[in-house]
């Protein structure tokens, strides 16, 4: 095409026809290689071509699309880099447990691990005193963090598991447990909160304390727990559990000065 160019001319007509034919061929060719550097990461190399395809293929609009898909791209790169270093300010915890029946705290000498149910929960909580373990440049930043929020719990009473007497009936039966619950450095945890013994009207409500130890592990934690339920009355009981919960943290913050530190930085990449 050069050699044409410089043989016919720019103006001349069999030229312009061919050029556009050939520049049909290959400007698609050109995108596909500026799209495969943003893909690579390399968006030095990728957005430096644009402006050498602008004076090629003149008042094309694939490139003008192609130009808003490199800054969208290279925009949503830096973003996850930007939200990767940061700390969720929510958790997301559902939790599995076993636990054992409810036991006298007057007379208590041994856990009775005879019977045990399943204990299936659900907390949500906010994050406090986050501090940040060390920050790697391939993974998330790790941090250590205290939380406050709430938390249900349900006990499946009809279910029995390792029990030396699989037709044994329950004394008190399946309740739910609503709760404030508290965790300090991700580690040890205090509830309190009311519960309701579901098939047993003649409890009524009793009122929960419990005392949790957890051992995180990334998105999970193993733990041990001591329930005391009372009525404040003439009626204390307590049980034990161990279990884990899978803690999903959400809710990243992506402010207006990230944003434009960002474009500031796809500004310098196009100089």
């Amino acid at each position: 095409m050069t050699d044409l160019k410089s043989c016919l001319g720019e103006e001349n007509q069999v030229y312009k026809q061919l050029n556009i034919r050939v520049n049909g061929n290959l400007l698609p060719i050109d995108i596909k290689l500026v799209k495969s550097d943003i893909y690579n990461k390399r968006f030095n190399e990728g957005i430096r071509k644009i402006p050498k395809l602008k004076l090629q293929y003149p008042y094309n609009e694939e490139i003008t699309k192609l130009e808003k898909f490199v800054d969208k791209k290279i925009f949503s790169s830096y973003k996850k880099d930007v939200l990767r270093k940061k700390p969720s300010h929510i958790s997301i915890e559902p939790s599995f447990s076993l636990s054992t029946s409810e036991q006298r705290i007057n007379g208590f000498s041994k856990i009775n691990t005879s019977t045990i149910h399943p204990v299936f929960g659900l907390g949500v909580y906010g994050k406090f005193n986050q501090k940040s373990k060390g920050e790697s440049t391939t993974k998330a930043t790790r941090y250590s963090y205290s939380q406050f929020g709430f938390k249900i719990e349900y006990r499946d009473a009809q279910t029995s598991l390792f029990s030396d007497n699989m037709n044994l009936t329950p004394l008190y039966g399946n309740y739910t447990n609503l709760q404030l619950s508290l965790l300090l450095r991700k580690c040890i945890g205090f509830d309190i909160g009311l519960l309701n013994y579901i098939n047993n009207s003649e409890l009524g409500n009793r009122y929960s304390g419990s005392f949790n130890f957890f051992i995180p592990m990334k998105f999970l934690s193993i733990g041990v727990s001591a329930k005391a339920i009372s009525d404040f009355k003439d009626d204390h009981q307590i049980h034990f559990s161990l279990g884990t919960k899978i803690n999903i943290g959400v809710f990243k913050i992506f402010s207006k000065a990230d944003r434009e530190e960002i474009n500031t930085k796809i500004i310098l990449l196009k100089e």
